[in-house]
């Protein structure tokens, strides 16, 4: 397999949820994020920020909004909700919904600690907030031998 197939192809997780202990379905797979749709999220978060920011503000200062611009903002998937969108699959990789407005009856219909669980799992599952795992785990290392050094320093004296 040469180097770019091998990144092709997202990895699956398959994970058991608490909150549907002992139901006929309490297992779920989960596709990792790639980097761009981590990249994505975070953008799509900060736009969102900045969007309700300003609605508040408009707001406050008595503007009002034509129906049509309040029909779209509550029309818009919510960055958790496309989270789930791109995440959850079946067995085989495959996305479970084929588009968001069947996520959105799915949504209706399961509980909110459900979401959450899932939301949880995902979070787990990728690097959302922008750092690098790799180098918390060296950072932790490195600060680990620096105290054993010190000791060892204090110890001698």
């Amino acid at each position: 397999m040469d180097f770019i197939s091998q990144f092709e192809s997202r990895e699956k997780k398959k994970f058991t949820l608490k909150t549907l202990k002992d139901k006929p379905v309490d297992t779920i797979w989960l596709l990792s994020l790639s980097r761009s749709d981590c990249s994505y999220f975070r953008k799509m978060v900060s736009m969102m920020n900045q969007r309700k920011a300003k609605s508040y503000i408009n707001s406050l200062s008595g503007e009002d909004k034509s129906q049509e611009e309040v029909k779209s903002i509550l029309n818009e998937m919510r960055d958790e909700d496309w989270l789930i969108y791109k995440s959850l699959c079946d067995r085989s990789g495959k996305l479970l919904f084929e588009s968001p407005d069947n996520m959105k009856i799915w949504l209706d219909k399961v509980p909110n600690e459900v979401c959450n669980e899932i939301l949880y799992h995902i979070d787990q599952f990728n690097t959302l907030d922008g750092s690098c795992p790799q180098s918390k785990e060296a950072a932790e290392k490195l600060s680990k031998e620096r105290e054993e050094e010190q000791k060892k320093k204090l110890t001698a004296s």
